[in-house]
């Protein structure tokens, strides 16, 4: 209940940090000048907005894992990591986000999040550090995905989200 209740406030929250950027269009790739100025004005904005999805994140990992605080700093991590991501070199990887090759890649890892097993990713998140088994289960659902489509941007994103994840262990 927690979780669906939380969808509506982080929206909200989201819109409160980030809004005014929604009608900006997004600088050119080449004009490094002024990529450099937004995502200097846009990239605290959206570390702060993290927090706005702490009850859905909280929501999320009591659904999934006996162990809920772990999860919730683990997924914290993995966002403020991600939007750290983004925001290097100037928001170059937010432009590779863009690009038709990656949403091609996007949706080929989507279909195939069930045979790459990667929920058990989080499922198998526990109080004690992981076994080399759980830790074997990590790197081949990230070796799967990587598999099934093979661009630079999906490449930093799988290697931020599991290296996170297997950092917490």
């Amino acid at each position: 209940y927690q979780l669906f209740r939380s969808f509506e406030p982080a929206k909200a929250c989201l819109f409160e940090h980030v809004g005014e950027f929604q009608q900006e269009p997004l600088p050119p790739i080449d004009d490094y000048e002024s990529r450099k100025e937004f995502f200097d004005r846009i990239c605290p904005k959206i570390n702060e907005s993290v927090s706005c999805f702490e009850d859905v994140i909280e929501g999320a990992a009591k659904c999934t894992t006996e162990t809920p605080e772990k999860l919730i700093t683990i997924i914290s991590d993995i966002l403020h990591g991600l939007v750290n991501l983004i925001c290097q070199d100037r928001g170059l990887l937010y432009y590779g986000i863009k690009s038709a090759e990656f949403g091609e890649c996007l949706i080929q890892a989507r279909a195939n999040v069930i045979r790459c097993r990667a929920s058990e990713a989080t499922r198998t998140i526990s109080s004690v550090p992981y076994s080399m088994e759980q830790c074997q289960d990590i790197f081949e659902s990230r070796d799967c995905i990587k598999g099934i489509c093979s661009s630079s941007t999906m490449d930093q994103i799988m290697d931020e989200i599991y290296g996170k994840l297997l950092s917490a262990t």
